[in-house]
């Protein structure tokens, strides 16, 4: 208190701006929020979204996986797109929008485990059940395999995608046997197979010598190889 008293009466112009100083100081800490108002604002917008197990966030992300990603086969990486972001925060501000390793890890997996499993509920109540296959492979030189399974129900013809996955090893007709004879495991439908199209590739044909006859009398498993190119004017 002296050395302020010493200046104001000794050095006036020290002294007054010492004082203008200290009155910015003042306006500055008076114009900043106190750390309460920041926690509090913090905790309104945690508690304005949706909670994980809301209904209404679980309809929301069903339908991202449903409508977009498969149906309009937009990439994953969108989740993590800040106009797509902001987008869904115009749609619905309290959705919270997941991550891609959410949906590739979490949540499109469990879709998958649904699907297969009413898959084989439905395939259950059929009689018979046809197979289309075909193995190709894409530029990075991947192969996979994919098998669709074809039914009557109620005179109307069915057909669902039973599996599409990486072929892995040489394309040869031992393979794609265990390939497919895994497939139609996972599906229990080996009884009620009746026949498989393929085209007339020699490992297709390979395939089915490859199935001994007292295999496929002790499954009841009838391999019919139909040859694309023969039929082809029919379908």
């Amino acid at each position: 208190m002296c050395c302020v008293r010493h200046l104001s009466r000794r050095h006036e112009s020290t002294y007054n701006a010492y004082q203008q100083e200290k009155n910015q100081k003042h306006k500055l800490q008076a114009s900043q929020p106190p750390i309460s108002d920041f926690v509090n604002s913090t905790a309104a917008e945690v508690s304005a979204t949706y909670s994980l197990g809301s209904s209404h966030q679980r309809a929301i992300t069903d339908a991202i996986i449903n409508d977009l990603v498969i149906g309009c086969g937009f990439p994953l990486s969108m989740m993590q797109n800040d106009h797509f972001r902001h987008f869904m925060s115009v749609v619905d501000p309290k959705y919270r929008v997941p991550c891609r390793q959410t949906l590739s890890y979490s949540l499109i997996p469990k879709k998958v485990d649904e699907k297969r499993d009413n898959l084989k509920e439905h395939l259950a109540s059929c009689t018979s059940v046809a197979l289309t296959a075909d193995i190709w492979t894409d530029r990075r030189c991947h192969s996979f395999i994919a098998v669709t399974g074809h039914t009557f129900q109620r005179g109307a013809v069915e057909s669902h995608l039973l599996a599409c996955k990486p072929m892995p090893g040489s394309h040869t007709g031992q393979n794609i046997s265990k390939e497919m004879e895994a497939i139609v495991d996972e599906y229990d439908v080996r009884q009620k197979v009746k026949f498989v199209v393929t085209d007339n590739a020699s490992n297709y044909v390979k395939s089915d010598v490859s199935l001994s006859p007292q295999q496929m009398t002790r499954n009841n498993w009838q391999w019919k190889m139909w040859w694309m190119t023969q039929i082809c004017g029919t379908i």
